[in-house]
């Protein structure tokens, strides 16, 4: 990403966001989690500073998808945005942003929950957990 902000929104349109600095992480997940939430075997995310994150449009709807995680996706068309499991950051789904190809992912996280005809990708760090 270069100093411009990035921007993205769900499939209708009704919700845009911004971020004005580039992701600290962009990773594949393959949790359970992320699979149910997104229905999808597997979730690209930009883990994004809170303070870059901005919602442009009203914000959508949230619902805690464990304990300590809030997710969000918009109430009309569904798509899934963002996941959040502390103040500091934000996750946001890769393909939600205008540019997704702007954040290629460096890693694969969860490993252990892969489903099996979805293959890891060899040239990206994998961890059968969580990464860092």
């Amino acid at each position: 990403m270069s100093e411009e902000k990035a921007s993205g929104g769900c499939s209708c349109g009704k919700l845009r966001y911004q971020i004005s600095q580039p992701p600290k992480v962009v990773a594949i997940c393959h949790c359970r989690s992320c699979q149910l939430a997104a229905g999808a075997e597997s979730v690209g995310w930009a883990v994004c500073a809170s303070s870059a994150f901005t919602w442009l449009t009203p914000e959508p709807k949230y619902f805690k998808s464990s304990e300590n995680v809030t997710r969000s996706f918009c109430g009309d068309c569904g798509t899934a945005l963002s996941y959040q499991a502390n103040a500091d950051y934000i996750d946001v789904t890769l393909a939600s942003f205008d540019k997704p190809e702007q954040f290629p992912p460096k890693n694969e996280v969860w490993l252990k929950h892969r489903i099996s005809w979805n293959p890891a990708n060899p040239n990206l760090k994998s961890f059968e957990e969580a990464g860092s």
